[in-house]
């Protein structure tokens, strides 16, 4: 709802309308989580600060390649993030409207992004992690330059969602 119907409605009316609506729609999650019950938890033994987060983080970085692994998942997503960023702006310039954009990019994506997820996965399962890392890794920057061909072909709405659906399929 925040993603392609806020953008769709964009078109339309002025974005002041649009977050009061937003707001609006938050508004009944609120409404809803105020009249859920409470789940019944266990307490668990008191543990001080200390034990709860500084012992985890001294135990991680503790360990041989920690700062690698922590350099590694920082840079890992670092381009695509980078790039998704500027996926509205960049249809824009091709002289998309909003509404096609929240129509194509956010509904599309959306199945895309499920689908690639459910694939990547299963794949990963049968590949191990550290394969998996560097096949999907490759498939990621594959997925960010499908967006020259967007910028080729110009405004096609078939090319547009083909290269959204690629770009979230490999994310």
């Amino acid at each position: 709802i925040s993603g392609a119907l806020a953008l769709g409605m964009a078109d339309h009316l002025p974005w002041r309308e649009i977050y009061i609506a937003m707001a609006c729609v938050q508004t009944l999650g609120l409404v809803a989580v105020y009249y859920s019950p409470e789940p019944i938890i266990e307490a668990r033994p008191m543990m001080k600060f200390r034990q709860r987060v500084i012992e985890p983080f001294l135990d991680f970085f503790g360990r041989q390649g920690a700062w690698e692994i922590l350099v590694f998942v920082m840079i890992y997503k670092l381009g695509t993030m980078m790039g998704s960023a500027l996926t509205t702006n960049f249809l824009m310039s091709l002289d998309f409207t909003k509404s096609e954009i929240g129509a194509v990019s956010k509904v599309v994506g959306l199945v895309s992004t499920v689908v690639g997820t459910l694939v990547g996965g299963a794949l990963m399962t049968r590949l191990g992690i550290k394969k998996s890392l560097w096949i999907f890794g490759a498939l990621q920057a594959l997925g960010m330059l499908s967006f020259i061909l967007l910028a080729v072909v110009g405004r096609d709405h078939m090319a547009m969602a083909l290269v959204i659906a690629t770009e979230n399929f490999m994310i």
